[in-house]
């Protein structure tokens, strides 16, 4: 298992030493927990070289880039594992979700192991927190890709808070367009590109799923 954790410098509350990983199959009945350690860090803060970040005791947007890497066995054949994290809170500062300190990071990921198949899921290898330049036209890409080579498809969802609840969008935000724009925001199902013009100072969570089919 791999988790990548991005910290606002700002932040009151740091990465955790360790990452709590959930494990549950209802088909199985089965729940446990597993503590995934850290591995490494690094800043990614996009900043001029003479410029000091958050991170740094500046005053610069600062995030810093925390991964948890742990091998776990399991003896259990379940088609619907679900392997989740969260952590409370999110960063005060996001512009398009509606309370967000109020609400817990979450992410998830599906695993069936009845086939008895040796499967990698996608990986995404782009930074999770890029900054964008107002009023400029933006092609990003997560980078995700199959080592398989499975085929992937993408499709943007509803940011979740603890549990997998949805987390309603502050107007005029949605979930069609997650980014305030100039003309909205293009999505590209098969590879995951996103096209906008970003449209005043903002910070905005986009949630994506990636599917994998052979």
């Amino acid at each position: 298992l791999k988790l990548k954790f991005y910290w606002d410098c700002l932040g009151a509350i740091g990465a955790p030493p360790t990452a709590s990983i959930e494990l549950n199959s209802a088909i199985c009945a089965l729940n446990f927990n597993y503590s995934l350690p850290m591995v490494s860090f690094q800043e990614i803060s996009s900043t001029c070289p003479s410029a000091l970040s958050t991170c740094q005791g500046g005053t610069e947007p600062g995030v810093e880039e925390y991964v948890y890497i742990d091998t776990v066995s399991i003896a259990n054949q379940c088609a619907d594992w679900l392997f989740s994290f969260s952590e409370c809170c999110r960063n005060p500062s996001i512009s398009n979700l509606v309370s967000p300190s109020s609400e817990d990071l979450y992410v998830e990921s599906l695993l069936d192991n009845t086939g008895g198949t040796c499967n990698s899921s996608p990986v995404f290898t782009s930074l999770g927190v890029p900054y964008l330049c107002d009023g400029v036209l933006t092609n990003f890409n997560f980078g995700a890709f199959d080592v398989d080579g499975d085929s992937l498809v993408f499709s943007m969802i509803n940011s979740l808070s603890s549990g997998g609840v949805l987390i309603t969008y502050q107007s005029p935000y949605t979930l069609a367009d997650p980014i305030l724009t100039t003309s909205g925001v293009a999505f590209n199902s098969t590879n995951g590109q996103m096209s906008f013009t970003p449209s005043g100072l903002q910070v905005c969570i986009v949630t994506v799923l990636v599917k994998e089919y052979r």
